[in-house]
């Protein structure tokens, strides 16, 4: 876990742009780009309900096949992140799974947020 921390913590300037999401997903997913005071560039991701947009979700996401918990307060992940492609996949019980690819270049960062909707399939038969 220390070596992925620190791993996390070495990456450089990047820039983020949705590359793959058409315009009947624009209302699962919201992306601003920013541009870094710090001199880091990171990706920002939250979650929350579609139906009330300021309803945190805590939901379980990967980001290239690496899969990250649930956060039990409502703050965003912020990671750090190298130029790339990205497919973030976020999933919570009761919802359905959204997915989103991301391109990212050299010199912004990016604030995700992601909006699950309910997902109308009984947890059980």
């Amino acid at each position: 876990m220390q070596i992925v921390k620190t791993l996390l913590l070495c990456l450089a300037f990047v820039s983020c742009t949705n590359n793959k999401a058409d315009m009947n997903e624009m209302s699962s997913f919201n992306n601003e780009e920013r541009k870094s005071e710090s001199k880091g560039t990171y990706l920002d991701l939250s979650f929350y309900h579609s139906d009330d947009k300021e309803q945190f979700i805590p939901a379980v996401f990967s980001i290239n096949g690496i899969l990250f918990g649930p956060k039990q307060d409502s703050s965003s992940y912020i990671l750090p992140v190298q130029p790339g492609e990205y497919t973030i996949i976020a999933k919570y019980i009761g919802k359905i799974q959204k997915e989103l690819d991301l391109s990212v270049y050299k010199g912004d960062s990016l604030v995700v947020k992601i909006y699950l909707e309910d997902d109308p399939r009984p947890l059980v038969d």
